[in-house]
């Protein structure tokens, strides 16, 4: 991102249109959500989510999602995700 997280965005949002099953992007384009001079931390979440259905083999998107909802005191919903990050990696 090199500090330039809306250019990073939107060359992910141009990638994942040619590779929409790549967990990585997603992840990616959370960060770039996430980074203090976007923080649009739904719209991370949802790349987070869309991350852990293209599987995700290190199950990053899960802790992430367990982070945020954590931040944002959710705390149903980062257990949920704390214990399915914890039985994936089982």
């Amino acid at each position: 991102m090199m500090g330039k997280p809306f250019w990073a965005l939107h060359y992910f949002k141009e990638s994942v249109f040619y590779q929409p099953n790549d967990s990585r992007l997603y992840i990616a384009m959370a960060q770039c959500y996430e980074n203090d001079q976007i923080h649009m931390l739904d719209e991370a979440i949802k790349c987070y989510r869309r991350a852990s259905n293209c599987n995700d083999g290190e199950a990053i998107a899960m802790h992430q999602l367990g982070k945020l909802h954590s931040e944002l005191g959710h705390h149903e919903e980062a257990a949920f995700y704390y214990k399915k990050d914890l039985e994936d990696g089982i």
